[in-house]
């Protein structure tokens, strides 16, 4: 016989029980068909797309669209597109000390995304890729791992980022008016560390360009990337 409830997660749940195959009503395949068909109801009816991964574009347009979160966007907007158990609260905090209530897209996933919302409109503000095995891939072909010199060359120029050892250290600042959309914001990290004398001359709370020669050799790559809007 075959079982189904719910567990305390809402989830259904399904079980055969142990009679002799003899006296089961249904095979393995039957069950495991009935399971699927179970899941799929369970999907329709919270709401959650089916195969919601395999349907999605990883690719970011900067400007207006990230998997169908647009400027515009509501919180109610992104369980449509979703589903509602793709979708949670998830508390921000910044190294100022500030915690702010965000929202969490594909959680605990590669390609989890944390959505910070304008306080006026409740529509999105910032969008994070964290992950370093996101899918995620700008329009412009920005992903994380992506190096400085294949960001120049994205961007045509140089561009300014903030030096290292605070808080906000490796940050772009700006794109110095090249092809990478400003909406686009990056922080860049080193795998290598070089002598105390070299990593001082890119220290701090100041701009830098991407051109200079210490920024070159600590071999930089995109660990975070932002969508701000």
């Amino acid at each position: 016989l075959v079982y189904a409830n719910r567990n305390v997660k809402g989830d259904i749940v399904t079980s055969i029980c142990d009679y002799p195959k003899k006296y089961l009503p249904y095979g393995r395949e039957e069950v495991n068909e009935i399971k699927r068909l179970l899941k799929q109801k369970s999907q329709e009816t919270n709401g959650v797309r089916h195969d919601t991964h395999s349907q999605i574009n990883w690719t970011i347009d900067a400007v207006t669209n990230v998997a169908g979160i647009t400027p515009s966007s509501t919180e109610s907007d992104l369980v449509r597109i979703f589903g509602k158990s793709n979708v949670g609260p998830y508390d921000i905090s910044y190294p100022d000390g500030d915690d702010i209530k965000g929202t969490r897209v594909l959680p605990n996933t590669e390609n989890e995304l944390l959505i910070e919302w304008k306080v006026s409109t409740h529509t999105p503000e910032r969008i994070s890729v964290l992950k370093p095995r996101a899918a995620w891939k700008t329009l412009e072909g920005i992903s994380i791992g992506t190096t400085l010199e294949q960001l120049e060359k994205i961007n045509g120029k140089p561009f300014k980022l903030t030096g290292f050892g605070w808080d906000y250290e490796g940050r772009t600042v700006s794109w110095e008016g090249g092809k990478v959309s400003q909406q686009i914001q990056l922080d860049l990290d080193s795998s290598i560390t070089l002598s105390e004398k070299e990593e001082n001359q890119v220290i701090g709370d100041r701009y830098f360009s991407s051109s200079h020669p210490i920024m070159k050799k600590k071999k930089l790559a995109v660990k975070s990337l932002y969508i701000r809007w």
